[in-house]
């Protein structure tokens, strides 16, 4: 059997300088394209809207 060298962890977040999460550049453009969905629904459907607007968190916390 082979020996597993440990090597970086699997996340797939990191954590910049101002404490912000970066994420991986495909978890990025997957976030924006949720996000653009969500803000064109709450344009058109104002119970979803209500909801949305009080969730009040960052799309990164929500992908990742």
């Amino acid at each position: 059997m082979k020996e597993i060298k440990e090597t970086t962890p699997l996340t797939p977040t990191a954590t910049t300088q101002e404490g912000k999460k970066k994420l991986p550049k495909g978890t990025e453009r997957f976030g924006a394209v949720i996000k653009a969905y969500l803000d064109k629904r709450a344009e058109e459907d104002e119970l979803f809207k209500v909801k949305y607007v009080a969730v009040n968190r960052p799309i990164e916390d929500i992908v990742a």
